[in-house]
């Protein structure tokens, strides 16, 4: 019985042999487990990159167009006040007509009438 319990030589080679393999495996998954994460870690920061550059393309899209709202809104305020303007002197050109065509009358008025007064002389 004495010799069950001896180990033998290839049993004592064994276990160091799969011991330094796992070991090895494990160094070896450590190692490509931190490059992978440094690799992704690149990787989002690039994302994040561009994230921003494309967030900052935005705001300066987001900037002009509330300038050009502001220009549009002041340009309709505009043509609004030159609408009223327009009626306006529509209105006073109206006048001036009626007044030029009242003038007319009463110089062919005053003309007949001087014609009249020199006639009889």
């Amino acid at each position: 019985m004495p010799n069950d319990l001896e180990p033998r030589p290839a049993n004592r080679l064994a276990l160091p042999i799969v011991l330094a393999l796992i070991a090895v495996v494990g160094w070896g998954l450590l190692f490509l487990s931190r490059r992978s994460a440094a690799e992704f870690e690149e990787h989002l920061r690039g994302q994040v990159a561009s994230l921003h550059q494309r967030q900052m393309e935005l705001l300066n899209e987001r900037t002009q167009r509330e300038a050009a709202i502001g220009t549009i809104e002041k340009l309709r305020s505009d043509v609004a006040a030159l609408r009223q303007e327009q009626e306006s002197l529509k209105q006073a050109r109206n006048q001036l007509q009626t007044d030029l065509s009242h003038l007319r009358e009463e110089k062919a008025t005053a003309g007949n009438h001087s014609r009249q007064i020199r006639a009889p002389s």
